[in-house]
Parts: C-alpha cells; sequence; structure tokens
C-alpha cells in the first residue's frame, strides 16, 4: 500500500496505467449514490441532525480534531452530542461498543478514544452507523450525532456534510483508486456543505476555489508523557534536540513536519494506518520518543511496552483552531434545523 501511495500524489506510469480501474471505481461510486438518492436502497431518518465529518481521500486529513473541536462546541451550547464511528483498527467482535473509561484501543479501536477521553461525550462504535446514531438517540438521550467519517454511508441521512481536506497533499493527482487516492470524484466536493481546508504550518497551502471553503490549523498544546497524562513538558524543551518520531497514521510525514517546525531533529519512524505495534518496534534508547496521540492511546495498558523507558515516551497534544466564520456557519445551519 505504501508503495502505491508514493503514486497517488502525481502522474506517473502506474497511476496512468491504474487510470482504467479508475474510471470503473468512479462508476460503482456514482451507480451506489444514484440508488440511494432514488430511493432503491432505503435511507434511514433518526430524527435528530446529523453532521457528517469526512472527506473523500484515503488517508488522514485531519478530521478527527475537528470532531473533538466541534462535539466541544456544541456542548458549549447546551447541545448532547454524541459520535458515531467505525473504529478503524479495532480487534474486537462486537457488532456495537460503547466507548468508557476504561476502554482499549484494541478493543474500540484508537480515534473513538481520543475523541471520548477529549470530549466525555457518548461514543459509539458501530460500522452499521445507522444502528450506531440511532442508540445515540435512544439510549443516551443525545439531540444532534456527529458522525466520524462516513461520507459515503449514504443509508444514513444527514443534514449536513463537513469535507476535510489536507491543504499540503489536496486531492493528490485527482484520480479515484486505485489510481489516486480518491473514494469519490472530486466533483463530490460541490455537493458538501463546507469544505475545511486544513493549513499546514510555516508553508503556504494550496489554493483551493470552493464557495464553500473555510479553514483549520493544528496548533500543539506541549508534550504529555504516554504512561502518566499529568506529566507535561512544552515542546520548547526539546528545541534543537534529536527526537525519534513515531507515527502511525494516514499521513505520517505531515507529523514529522510538524516536529521539525517546532525546532526537532526528528528520526523518521512511518508505520501505517492504526498500526498494532509489537513489543520490539519502539526499542529505541538513544533519544527520546515523541508520538502522536493516536500512537500513545495502543501502549497506555499494554504491558509489552514495560521495557520502554517510560520517561522517554511522549505524544504531542494537539488542537485545532478554525476559522470564526465556521462556527457561525455550523451553528446557523443547526438552529435552522431545530425550527424546521
Amino acid at each position: 500500500m505504501l508503495f502505491l501511495q508514493k503514486h497517488w500524489y502525481q502522474l506517473t506510469w502506474l497511476s496512468l496505467a491504474l487510470f482504467p480501474l479508475s474510471i470503473l471505481f468512479c462508476l460503482l461510486s456514482y451507480v451506489r449514490k444514484k440508488i440511494y438518492q432514488y430511493g432503491i436502497f432505503k435511507k434511514t431518518n433518526i430524527n435528530v441532525p446529523v453532521i457528517i465529518v469526512g472527506n473523500i481521500s484515503v488517508g488522514g486529513t485531519g478530521k478527527t480534531p475537528l470532531v473533538i473541536w466541534l462535539a466541544k462546541l456544541l456542548q458549549s451550547k447546551n447541545y448532547r452530542p454524541g459520535v458515531i464511528s467505525r473504529g478503524y483498527g479495532k480487534k474486537s467482535s462486537h457488532n456495537s461498543s460503547l466507548v468508557l473509561d476504561h476502554s482499549l484501543a484494541a478493543e474500540v479501536g484508537d480515534e473513538p478514544v481520543i475523541i471520548y477521553q477529549h470530549c466525555k461525550c457518548p461514543v459509539i462504535v458501530d460500522a452499521d452507523r445507522v444502528r450506531g446514531a440511532s442508540k445515540l438517540v435512544a439510549e443516551h438521550q443525545c439531540d444532534i450525532i456527529i458522525s466520524d467519517d462516513g461520507l459515503q454511508h449514504y443509508r444514513l441521512v444527514r443534514d449536513m456534510e463537513v469535507c476535510v481536506i489536507d491543504g499540503v497533499r489536496g486531492n493528490g493527482n485527482g484520480f479515484c483508486l486505485p489510481a489516486g487516492p480518491l473514494r469519490e470524484p472530486v466533483s463530490r466536493l460541490k455537493t458538501v456543505d463546507a469544505v475545511i481546508i486544513n493549513k499546514p504550518i510555516n508553508k503556504p497551502a494550496r489554493q483551493f476555489r470552493y464557495e464553500n471553503k473555510y479553514e483549520m490549523q493544528l496548533q500543539e498544546s506541549g508534550l504529555i508523557n504516554v504512561y502518566n497524562n499529568n506529566t507535561k513538558k512544552e515542546t520548547s524543551s526539546f528545541q534543537g534536540k534529536t527526537v525519534h518520531g513515531v507515527a502511525g497514521i494516514g499521513n505520517p510525514e505531515q507529523f514529522f513536519k510538524f516536529l521539525e517546525n517546532l525546532g526537532m531533529q526528528v528520526i523518521r519512524h512511518p508505520f501505517p494506518d492504526h498500526y498494532d505495534y509489537q513489543a520490539d518496534d519502539l526499542l529505541f534508547t538513544d533519544h527520546p520518543i515523541i508520538m502522536t496521540e493516536k500512537d500513545a492511546v495502543k501502549l497506555w495498558h499494554n504491558h509489552e511496552y514495560s521495557v520502554l523507558k517510560k520517561d522517554q515516551c511522549w505524544y504531542l497534544s494537539v488542537s485545532v483552531n478554525v476559522e470564526q466564520s465556521f462556527e457561525k456557519f455550523i451553528l446557523k445551519k443547526i438552529e435552522e434545523k431545530d425550527h424546521g
């Protein structure tokens, strides 16, 4: 997969050779969407506002931090949000799982654990998003649902679609899978309510011409010890130092460059998205380890990692700074729904 991804963000002999398959993929995607649109496959309305936060590309774009920001925004406005997630990377065979204080990433997936830890709102992991969303309403009295991903899960009726785009990689070479990174054609962006551009730090973003465009940017809020959340350090304490950067996310290079922008010398250790770490993957003793929170949640209760130097293992805590006009836009849309 990593080999193929190198061809997704440029025109190469392989991406051109796979282009006929991309046409077929796009056609199937279009037909599936129309089948739901014309009522051949039934769509389900759960009678509370549903906001989809997704993307049209494979790989990380910054959806999860935006979901956390949105859930906290809604809580501050006295809504009772609930989050539904697919739970990628989970090993549990349970069809539907409520994330709890003691839930493990192996049981429910890494991103649902992070969302719950930050928001403390009900989070349900279910491949059937309609079933999961219905449980959030019926069993947890949620009055608004946020779907972490699920832009292509058309069975769930949605009131708002928010699509996140990486401000550096954009839509790649513009091809659908397998010749490019897209799950749907770029034209799909014309139908969503908002396109969020995840801008890079200290680097110009691509220029995107969308009428419904807003911007967000990740910002660091310090380093937290993987094994003791009460132990924190400022990122400035690592400026000029060499660190082992560990990232099992959709776009590891984005994380490594983030650390470099903070003044660190980074030895890169990229892993596949939702990677299940083994005991010998992180046995570095010469320099501190800095990873993403998504990686850290897999080590919190993993006794195989007792051999690591725990005072050398840190994760970067991040939040998002979102354009204020987007906050006004989304609250207005919800209010219109409530009074509709």
